[in-house]
């Protein structure tokens, strides 16, 4: 079915709001009435647009605009500069700057509110449902960078498992703990003696807190966690450019095979490009065969001049 979407709402100041998402978003004056049975209203839109606005006023019984934090209206905008400018217009235009009541929408979006208190999401991301067979092809054709040293075990094919491919959230450190909970035993079979310490406790602490050290991608298939990535930004000063480093990448065992890490890998190969990244780099631990395969498998390279080192502070 194909269907264009009308997103009505109630509001005390008509002009005020017309003007307000006129200049927030860009949006332009596609109709108008007035006095039609007591009611005044704006439609704003676009061409080409599949959805638009319509803000309403009634003289005779007007209705105090009824919401809560969640309810939202979410628009993603995958280009990083586009996302920015957007941004700025909506803070020009009189919107408040407000937090998230879900912390989801705060690891690459910006949560701003009318003077309704309407609430309008800006997401930094590109909207989709990723079929997990079709990101693996994708993404071997994607520069992705050289791997250096460590990371986490997960082979996979090209079946054509639906998953879903989304930021991780607060909510979601139960399952990632598990899941590395589950690294750890592998990485034991391997004979690695490593205290492995990323807990919940940690995950919750370093991810999610105030001043996250690293952000995270959700790999779900029928609504179950089946797969994580961490990542954060870095530099390169000899190429003089952004990088983005991948932590973990992590497939639980039941579904490898499918080609969910693959779809891991080409989110965060976006999530760099959107960022300014020129490669996204990692590290391999040398026992980990299966890890080793998988990089392969999309065309990664070895930086063999390196050495990673480290000092204790």
């Amino acid at each position: 079915m194909q269907a264009h979407l009308r997103i009505a709402r109630p509001v005390t100041a008509l002009e005020r709001s017309v003007a307000m998402y006129s200049k927030g978003l860009g949006l332009t004056e596609i109709g108008r009435f007035e006095n039609h049975e007591g009611f005044d209203g704006v439609m704003l839109g676009g061409v080409g647009f599949g959805y638009h606005f319509e803000f309403t006023y009634c003289h005779t019984h007007p209705v105090r605009p009824s919401h809560t934090p969640e309810d939202l209206v979410v628009f993603y905008l995958p280009d990083h500069t586009e996302w920015q400018r957007t941004c700025q217009s909506m803070l020009e235009a009189g919107f408040t700057e407000v937090s998230p009541f879900n912390p989801y929408w705060q690891q690459r979006g910006r949560t701003f509110e009318d003077q309704d208190h309407y609430r309008v999401v800006l997401e930094q991301a590109e909207w989709r449902v990723v079929s997990a067979h079709k990101a693996s092809a994708a993404h071997r054709a994607a520069s992705i960078g050289a791997p250096k040293e460590r990371s986490n075990p997960s082979i996979e094919g090209t079946s054509s498992t639906e998953c879903f491919i989304r930021n991780a959230c607060r909510d979601d450190v139960p399952a990632m703990a598990t899941l590395t909970g589950e690294f750890s035993r592998y990485m034991r079979s391997l004979d690695d003696t490593t205290d492995l310490r990323l807990d919940a406790e940690a995950l919750e602490r370093d991810g999610f807190g105030t001043e996250p050290a690293f952000r995270g991608l959700i790999a779900e298939v029928s609504g179950e966690v089946v797969g994580f990535l961490l990542h954060h930004a870095g530099y390169d000063t000899d190429a003089a450019c952004r990088l983005l480093f991948v932590v973990d990448l992590y497939v639980t065992e039941s579904a490898r095979g499918r080609g969910i890490g693959a779809a891991l890998m080409n989110e965060a190969s976006k999530i760099a490009a959107a960022g300014g990244a020129r490669q996204i780099v990692w590290t391999i631990d040398r026992r980990n065969a299966l890890a080793r395969h998988f990089y392969e498998g999309l065309g990664a390279s070895y930086v063999k001049e390196l050495d990673l080192m480290y000092l204790d502070v």
